[in-house]
């Protein structure tokens, strides 16, 4: 009985981080890759692309220089 409800508990918890996974960006790119280095810009820049998505924002321009390599 226990490890059902154990089983079930991390069914939900998958669960609903699916659902934030769908919704938002940077939560799919940390489920993705959970190592990736996120800086502040990228928050800020998938705030904005979602806010394009959703129909809030018509025009959108994005200057950023690349990523540079790190080891």
């Amino acid at each position: 009985m226990f490890l059902l409800k154990k089983t079930r508990n991390l069914a939900i918890k998958e669960s609903k981080k699916r659902y934030s996974v769908r919704q938002h960006l940077i939560d799919f790119t940390i489920y993705t890759k959970w190592d990736y280095c996120i800086g502040k810009h990228y928050y800020l820049l998938c705030e904005k692309l979602e806010a394009v998505e959703r129909g809030e924002i018509s025009r959108l321009m994005v200057f950023m220089p690349p990523k540079a390599w790190q080891e």
